[in-house]
């Protein structure tokens, strides 16, 4: 898919870029290339933006603070590299809807098999469990939080089955949902 974004410098001339933007639609990302290569303003859609490196630091923290919490706060080793970053940011947000390992190296302009050889190696976990525990994690939040029922649940973390995702979070919780929700609340 390709966007065409404008990139703006500080003499208000107008470029088109002629670089591909990584990873198109994470604003973070786009607002932080434009830094580096020098660009001091951003137009999307139409609509131009200028940002300073403390918005850009801004936006870098509320999303990390966002991954923390989904996450638990559990941090990603300092050697995981900045495609495995972008990996794990586009599992939590395409999880739900079932985002395949090809979807994702082809989004990332890799191969699939480049991209789970990499996953494995540098977080200790497969592609699968990656998204697994993403799921597990956000169904313990609604079971927790919400009142919402399982066939809910299961459809918003991705899972065509309520009873499928009852097994699943079974073998990694050691407990039937219904069990934790009772047991927690």
């Amino acid at each position: 898919m390709e966007h065409n974004f404008k990139f703006g410098v500080s003499y208000a001339e107008q470029r088109p870029l002629t670089a591909p933007l990584p990873l198109c639609g994470d604003v973070c990302d786009a607002f932080r290339y434009a830094k580096d290569i020098g660009l001091d303003g951003i137009e999307i859609h139409g609509r131009e933006y200028e940002f300073t490196d403390e918005q850009v630091e801004r936006i870098r923290e509320l999303m990390q603070n966002f991954y923390d919490a989904i996450t638990g706060g559990q941090d990603q080793p300092e050697s995981v590299s900045l495609l495995v970053k972008r990996a794990l940011s586009m599992i939590e947000t395409y999880y739900s809807q079932g985002i395949t390992l090809e979807e994702l190296a082809e989004r990332l302009c890799v191969t699939d098999e480049y991209l789970s050889t990499l996953i494995k190696k540098e977080t200790g976990i497969s592609f699968t469990e990656t998204v697994r525990k993403m799921r597990i994690e956000r169904i313990k939040e609604l079971l927790l939080h919400s009142s919402l029922k399982l066939n809910q649940i299961a459809e918003m973390v991705g899972y065509s089955d309520p009873k499928y995702m009852s097994k699943v979070f079974k073998e990694e919780v050691g407990m039937l949902p219904a069990q934790f929700r009772k047991q927690n609340h």
